[in-house]
């Protein structure tokens, strides 16, 4: 997304109670404009959080992050046994994903609230408790979701749910992704 799309958009939002979320189908870290987007957002009051697979939260990222005084860090996280996660997060790294989770454990602000989000699917369908043990050792919150279709882009029969049965997700009708 340009940079003047995005200040298009900051304009848009009405001053403070609006929430943004840079967060969807991508990882939002590589837009190289995010950052200025996002000082724009806080200036203006407005909440703002992310979504990320945290490849990219490296130690640089977390400190702009935190110095930007973003509010809400979401971070997709499926598995806890590097040959589970690196085959659900294809391409990603395990042990640099776990090194920047510590480091912004450590780092975090109180203002900051992290949340591990666990998407449960076939792999690691037994993982859900020790997640969530993993979170709450981390400082950070935990969110159960059950693997979805993405808004009907993505194919899967997990738990033999039929296609017919999964229209797509709700959170589309509700939130403005980034």
């Amino acid at each position: 997304m340009p940079p003047e799309l995005m200040d298009t958009l900051v304009q848009w939002f009405p001053d403070k109670g609006s929430e943004v979320y840079f967060c969807g189908m991508g990882e939002p870290l590589l837009n190289r404009n995010i950052y200025d987007c996002m000082v724009k957002l806080r200036r203006k009051g407005i909440f703002t959080g992310i979504t990320s697979n945290g490849l990219l939260m490296t130690e640089k990222t977390v400190n702009s992050l935190i110095t930007i005084g973003i509010n809400f860090i979401h971070i997709s996280f499926p598995s806890l046994y590097q040959g589970t996660y690196e085959k659900i997060m294809k391409g990603s790294s395990f042990q640099k994903v776990i090194s920047n989770l510590k480091y912004l454990s450590v780092v975090k602000p109180d203002t900051l609230t992290v949340e591990l989000a666990f998407t449960e699917q076939k792999e690691n369908a037994g993982e859900i408790e020790s997640i969530k043990s993993y979170a709450r050792e981390l400082g950070f919150t935990f969110q159960h979701n059950i693997l979805h279709t993405r808004g009907g882009y993505l194919q899967h029969d997990f738990k033999n749910q039929p296609q017919t049965d999964l229209k797509g997700c709700a959170v589309f009708a509700r939130n403005h992704f980034i």
